[in-house]
């Protein structure tokens, strides 16, 4: 059993399973001999049906498997509201784009990132309201408007390619 992570696949393998903790309602979870553990949540899974888990119950020695009880209703794991639209909107199988939907986009971008391109365009609006204020016929205003908004322009640019690179990730 393996779960792909975005720092590569966590498996278990049935024949190394320390224990698999069992529940009625289908949740199984897979911990190895080297500590690892992989978890199963039919309700989480759009894959995962009763034939899968039989296929699951029957590779693991059955001296590891450690029957628990059934769960309150409030307490099995449902997907999100975002994840079941993005998971009807992926082809049965899912493969390459069912990883490229769960990517984090742009709302996981750091707080210093966001601040920082804030006050850069805060800063080059008031260099030029500033450069328009005191420009007149004699001086040519556009040579400093440009030095003053490049790096604004800059990072403009990279976050616009950012925003179009996650959306693209997201589908």
């Amino acid at each position: 059993m393996s779960l792909l992570l975005p720092g590569g696949p966590v498996t278990v393998r049935y024949d190394a399973c320390a224990a698999m903790t069992a529940r009625p309602d289908g949740a199984r979870f897979l911990t190895g001999l080297d500590g690892f553990r992989v978890g199963v949540e039919p309700t989480l899974f759009r894959d995962v049906t009763a034939e899968r888990i039989a296929v699951l119950d029957a590779a693991v020695p059955a001296a590891a498997v450690v029957a628990l009880p059934a769960r309150d209703p409030e307490r099995i794991p449902q997907p999100r509201e975002r994840e079941m639209r993005e998971a009807a909107s992926v082809p049965q199988g899912g493969g390459d784009e069912a990883r490229k939907s769960a990517s984090p986009g742009l709302r996981y971008l750091p707080v210093w990132f966001v601040l920082l391109v804030v006050a850069e365009v805060v800063f080059g609006l008031g260099l030029l309201i500033a450069i328009l204020q005191t420009s007149d016929s004699a001086h040519a205003a556009l040579i400093h408007l440009t030095r003053a908004m490049l790096p604004t322009a800059l990072v403009i640019a990279y976050t616009r390619k950012a925003y179009r690179h996650a959306r693209r990730d997201r589908g």
